[in-house]
């Protein structure tokens, strides 16, 4: 997710945080990618066609897709939004990578925040690399229990966790 922040200082993401950082960023956004796509989801490119869940507009051959960089709003981008228009499912999806201590703990809170003030019943948060603080993790989990009117995840990629989550939206539906 964009830093608003930043944008609104003319920051470019890249000096701000480092190219290593955004780098590391995309592990978790190339493994989700790679895991739909086994499920046979066709990745797109963000169109506003896509942006009315429940319009009557087209279905297109495809009933799922992914988007990735997904435009919600002008200063707000998701990794991915996932759609499944048989079911009517829209998912913002955010991918979070942390090999060592650091700052990503720190913004997850905001980020839970901000997820569960959009216009969607649920939103996945992906966590990949082992360097999240436990404790961190336990109050991020509570603050998703908290949310009112949202369903929220965090999802880690250990073992089959991501593979199994996203197999049962892509076949079932849970989101």
């Amino acid at each position: 997710m964009a830093n608003s922040d930043d944008k609104q200082l003319g920051l470019d993401p890249i000096l701000v945080h480092g190219a290593r950082a955004v780098r590391a960023g995309l592990v978790g956004e190339v493994i989700t990618r790679s895991i739909f796509e086994s499920y046979r989801v066709k990745v797109v490119k963000d169109n506003r066609v896509f942006h009315n869940p429940g319009g009557d507009l087209w279905i297109p051959a495809h009933n799922q897709i992914l988007i990735p960089q997904y435009a919600h709003r002008s200063d707000l981008k998701f990794d991915y939004m996932y759609i499944n228009f048989k079911r009517n499912i829209y998912l913002p999806i955010e991918c979070k990578n942390q090999m060592s201590a650091g700052t990503t703990d720190q913004k997850l809170a905001d980020l839970i925040d901000i997820l569960g003030q959009c216009d969607f019943p649920a939103f996945w948060i992906i966590l990949t690399g082992g360097g999240f603080n436990p404790k961190v993790t336990k109050r991020m989990y509570d603050k998703v229990r908290a949310l009112k009117n949202i369903r929220g995840k965090l999802i880690f990629n250990e073992g089959a966790l991501l593979v199994r989550a996203i197999e049962r939206l892509v076949e079932h539906g849970e989101t």
